[in-house]
This record gives C-alpha cells, sequence and structure tokens, in this order.
C-alpha cells in the first residue's frame, strides 16, 4: 500500500531488521584531508579503514568523542566527503565514484540532518521555500504538488501550517531543528544521517526531537544512522550502536549488549563518564588519560593504546581488527582475543 509521492508514505514496514536487508554500508572506507605544508603533505585520517553495514529499518547509533571522525563518516555515505580509499554501498548498489549527474537520482532517497540549524537553514528563505527545495531542485512534481508534500510533512513533524510564512529567526531553536527534519523527509528518503541532531537543544526540547525520530522512524519506515556524543540518547533511540576513535571503529553491537557488556576500554571508559542522576549512588568511574592524539600522526599498533589503562606491549605494534565475540558483537582489542579484559 504505497501513497503517491506528494500526501503520502509508505506504510508501516512489517518488523524491525526482519531480513536483515542492508540499507547502507562501507567496506574498508578512508578519509584523509590533506593539510597545507610548505615543506611535505600532511594528512587528517578522519576515518580510517571503517567497514560497517546499516539494516533497512534500524537505527544505528554512531558515538565517540568530538574528533573521532564520526560526523566525516556520516557525510562521507552520503558521498557529501569524497573518499581516498574503500567501498560505499546503497541498497546493494557501488556509488563511490558515481559523478554528481548519476547521484542525483539517488539524492532523493538519502537525506541528513545537520548538528545546527542556524547555519543549514537559509535566513533569506520562509520556511515554504527552504522545505520545498529538495522538491525543486530534485524536479519533483508541480510547484502545488510540492507545496501540498510541504503541508504534509509539516503535519509530521507536528508544527503549524501558518509557520510556514516565517523566517528562520522567527522560530524556537526545537522549531528551526523540526524545519531541518522536515526538508529532510520531504523527498520521502529511505535513509536519514542524523548528526548531532539535538547537541544545541534544551534538554526537554532535546527529549520532543528524539521522540518526534522515533515516530517518524515508525510512520515512514526510516533507516537512520545517529550521530551522537550523548551515550544517554543513543541508549533510549538506537537499536544498535558503533563506537570510533580516532577515526577507526573499536565496537560494534546491539545497544543491549554494548551498554551492559562492554567489551573495549574505550567503550568501558565513555560509559563510566555519563554522570550519575542519583546523588546517592557513588559511581566507581576510570577516567581517560589524557587528550585524544593528532590524526595527522596517530599511534602506532591499537590507537587507544596511549590513554588505555589496560594497555601492553603488543598494542603498540599489533592494529587489532573487528572480531565477533558473541553473534553481532564486535570488537577491536587484542586483550579479548587473549582473554584478558
Amino acid at each position: 500500500m504505497v501513497r503517491t509521492l506528494f500526501g503520502v508514505w509508505l506504510e508501516r514496514r512489517s518488523s524491525k531488521l526482519e531480513q536483515r536487508s542492508i540499507m547502507a554500508s562501507t567496506k574498508n572506507l578512508s578519509v584523509y584531508f590533506k593539510l597545507p605544508s610548505i615543506r611535505k603533505k600532511l594528512w587528517v585520517r578522519a576515518v580510517n579503514d571503517i567497514s560497517l553495514s546499516m539494516y533497512k529499518g534500524e537505527v544505528l547509533g554512531l558515538v565517540g568523542e568530538s574528533g573521532s571522525g564520526k560526523s566525516t563518516y556520516g557525510r562521507a555515505l552520503l558521498r557529501l566527503n569524497e573518499a581516498q580509499s574503500g567501498q560505499i554501498f546503497f541498497q546493494d548498489e557501488e556509488i563511490t565514484h558515481l559523478s554528481t549527474k548519476e547521484m542525483r537520482p539517488l539524492r532523493k532517497e538519502m537525506q541528513m540532518v545537520f548538528q545546527d540549524p542556524n547555519s543549514s537553514l537559509n535566513p533569506r528563505m520562509k520556511l515554504m521555500d527552504i522545505i520545498r527545495e529538495p522538491l525543486y531542485v530534485n524536479k519533483l512534481g508541480t510547484k502545488q504538488a510540492q507545496e501540498q508534500a510541504v503541508r504534509t510533512i509539516l503535519e509530521h513533524v507536528q508544527l503549524p501550517q501558518d509557520s510556514l510564512g516565517k523566517f528562520p529567526h522567527q522560530l524556537s531553536g526545537g522549531q528551526r531543528q523540526r524545519i531541518a527534519i522536515a526538508r529532510a523527509l520531504v523527498t520521502r528518503p529511505r535513509f536519514l544521517v542524523a548528526d548531532e541532531p539535538v547537541s544545541a537543544l534544551d534538554v526537554s526540547v532535546q527529549a520532543q526531537i528524539i521522540n518526534l525520530l522515533s515516530d517518524l522512524r515508525e510512520e515512514l519506515g526510516l533507516t537512520i544512522l545517529m550521530i551522537s556524543h550523548d551515550l544517554s540518547v543513543v541508549q533510549y533511540f538506537a537499536d544498535r550502536v558503533a563506537v570510533m576513535y580516532l577515526g577507526k571503529l573499536v565496537e560494534v553491537g546491539t545497544v543491549e549488549e554494548v551498554f551492559n557488556v562492554p567489551a573495549h576500554p574505550y567503550t568501558k571508559a565513555l560509559l563510566d563518564a555519563v554522570p550519575e542522576p542519583d546523588p546517592t549512588i557513588i559511581k566507581a568511574t576510570r577516567p581517560i588519560d589524557g587528550d585524544m592524539p593528532s590524526p595527522v600522526h596517530p599511534p602506532s599498533g591499537c590507537v587507544f593504546r596511549t590513554r588505555c589503562p589496560l594497555a601492553k606491549e603488543d598494542c603498540e605494534r599489533i592494529v587489532p581488527e573487528l572480531k565477533e565475540m558473541t553473534p553481532g558483537h564486535l570488537v577491536a582489542c587484542i586483550l579479548n582475543e587473549q582473554g584478558g579484559n
């Protein structure tokens, strides 16, 4: 039962991850940025050899400290950043080297909600034109049909119709983020990258936006890559979680596995850093020493070894690979292989 493009959406899909078919994935993806240098070439290794799959209908949370490469990975997945090596797949089709013209039909299928609506929304455009722009650029329907589609998606994000004549500065932060979500969803995408969609909002507004995304995911059958440094948001919203550190994946698993039985020392340290809301509970923590190394000159072997309290001599020379500990729970740590963690 499929409705038309303008007013109508795919009915709720049968069951979460029922067939485990892959919506988007990367294989050995690396993204480097060249730094200006007179003497020699210097490269920021923002994303380094990442292989990851996102299943249809799921929410995959991508977490890690600032500077770990989360946003760069999300942008590379949509071909907004070009990769130095590796492969990108969308619905079984490799899109790594497609031209701008060849990518155009796919753009309406994959969209992004950016972190800061203040910078991602044009302050000189009214909301009707902001939300309608993806339809206009992709030449989807007549102007009348496009405007009807805008009104329909506005209902989905729970904003009044009279707001369409306003400018972004006339809205609150939460309302602006709803407009950013509406713009991303108006083309009826199958895949959505949400880059820190609530980090700039008050806590009460954060809950509203997360609940909205959760409802839209169910209503529209979305697959979502949720990029966040807020572990509580990911725990509430995601089905699976992938942990990044200095451009590398260190752990991937279901939310229940990663949060209840974390296997990588970095994941454990991140969870230890989450504040305990009950002041009567004294939480034993193991803080991470030092700062994240430079992605220009990452450490040899395990990239986390310089801050890991459990590091051994082998960690300096062995680059750990993601290996399956239990079905679907992957960890990149030689201590797990040696049974020492």
